[in-house]
């Protein structure tokens, strides 16, 4: 587990070298625990290239292992559907239902990753960000959790999508302002509403 950590922490991070500690971890019939897998997929947060399929790929191999995949996991994992180029949304979208079907409750960190991406899409998902802000709200986590500027890019992208939704950008808006946000006036002038 300590080599595996290293490994993951390395700069650049040496997942090859991770995923065959944890291969030989296997065959010497060691079980892996959750937090061995939660760094090797840090490291494939931190790899320079995403490689969804082999993160995915450890999220099975838990399972199969009889390792329950917590909160950290499904971060890691989302993280890394929505680094790749284009980012996969739909996937990471997936895993945020299934992490949700398990009875873990997904953070302000799962919601942000999420909403940037959909902010990141190729046309930008207005309507999943938004969704994701409600599904948020609806989970009682505090709109102030979520950082001024992941709020402002998805006003903005409320405003530049075409056709414009400036009635949710207005509704954004005015709950950034409720969640006593509103003061950051420099930020707010960036919208050009």
């Amino acid at each position: 587990n300590s080599l595996i950590k290293v490994c993951a922490h390395h700069k650049p991070p040496r997942v090859d070298d991770a995923m065959g500690l944890l291969q030989r971890m296997e065959e010497c019939g060691i079980v892996p625990i959750v937090t061995t897998f939660n760094d090797l997929l840090g490291a494939f947060v931190s790899d320079k290239l995403p490689r969804v399929s082999e993160a995915l790929g450890l999220l099975q191999r838990m399972e199969e292992c009889g390792v329950a995949p917590d909160v950290t996991t499904f971060n890691s994992l989302i993280n890394v559907c929505t680094s790749d180029t284009p980012p996969r949304v739909d996937a990471a979208m997936a895993l945020l239902q299934r992490m949700t079907e398990r009875g873990l409750a997904p953070n302000v960190a799962t919601f942000t990753t999420l909403i940037k991406a959909c902010a990141r899409n190729k046309p930008p998902r207005v309507e999943d960000a938004i969704g994701l802000v409600q599904h948020m709200q609806a989970l009682e986590i505090p709109l102030t959790q979520i950082s001024l500027r992941t709020f402002s890019t998805l006003i903005r992208f409320c405003v530049n999508t075409t056709p414009a939704r400036t009635d949710d950008a207005a509704r954004l808006l005015k709950q950034l302002q409720d969640a006593g946000l509103g003061h950051h006036q420099s930020s707010l002038n960036d919208l050009r509403l």
